[in-house]
């Protein structure tokens, strides 16, 4: 992935003796003008793997890994993050005796890890343009060079069942934990250098879902 965003322009009022409504840099009065270049860009490179196996039709077992070398890690102690997933489920049904009324159980388990860089220029110093004094800002960033990149750890249980050959049963329940997120508190650098906070954010949750046929009517005709 690559993402690149760059901008030059001009901007100021139309000098005394310019023509109207022409709206070009010529156009501008020189004296007034400002000069004003935006340009980032960030570039992740990435290896992802999976692996899936079955035993008799009862047994599932999924693997999955992904690496992620991100260009916003630059000058910190993290050069990439790695994040992995497993799931593992089990066909009840297909391995024990059921009552009649249960016609398919199965019950699963998963864990997954999701990463994301922090924001772009907080592992390097990056100075501010000002367009009125023309000169250089004091650094609006200082470099951090111990951050790690946001994670996400999410843990899931359930059992999914058919009974009655007309009811579906599902039950989820879901854990997931934030950790290691950054942002920029908007303090001032004259009262401090850098300032960024990490806010773990911890998610927990049922799902129940139910769906079947209750009344079933046929009709048939004839002639």
């Amino acid at each position: 992935m690559n993402n690149k965003y760059d901008d030059l322009s001009y901007r100021g009022p139309i000098r005394e003796k310019g023509i109207p409504n022409v709206f070009n840099v010529y156009d501008l009065d020189n004296t007034k003008k400002k000069a004003r270049q935006d340009e980032w860009q960030e570039q992740t490179q990435s290896i992802f793997a999976s692996v899936e196996v079955g035993w008799k039709s009862m047994l599932y077992l999924t693997l999955t890994g992904r690496n992620d070398w991100a260009s916003q890690l630059a000058n910190s102690s993290t050069s990439s993050f790695f994040y992995p997933s497993v799931g593992l489920s089990g066909v009840i049904s297909e391995m024990v005796q059921l009552p009649a009324f249960i016609d398919y159980m199965k019950v699963r388990g998963s864990f997954s890890s999701v990463g994301m860089p922090y924001p772009r220029n907080l592992t390097s110093p990056t100075y501010e343009y000002d367009e009125t004094n023309q000169g250089w800002k004091p650094k609006t960033h200082y470099p951090i060079g111990d951050l790690k990149p946001e994670r996400t750890n999410s843990w899931e249980l359930g059992l999914d069942m058919r009974l009655f050959k007309d009811f579906n049963l599902g039950l989820s329940w879901y854990l997931a934990n934030t950790f290691n997120q950054t942002f920029d508190p908007q303090i001032s650098v004259s009262i401090c250098k850098q300032v960024t906070y990490a806010i773990p954010v911890l998610n927990s949750h049922w799902d129940t879902i139910i769906h079947g046929t209750i009344i079933s009517i046929g009709i048939v005709t004839s002639p």
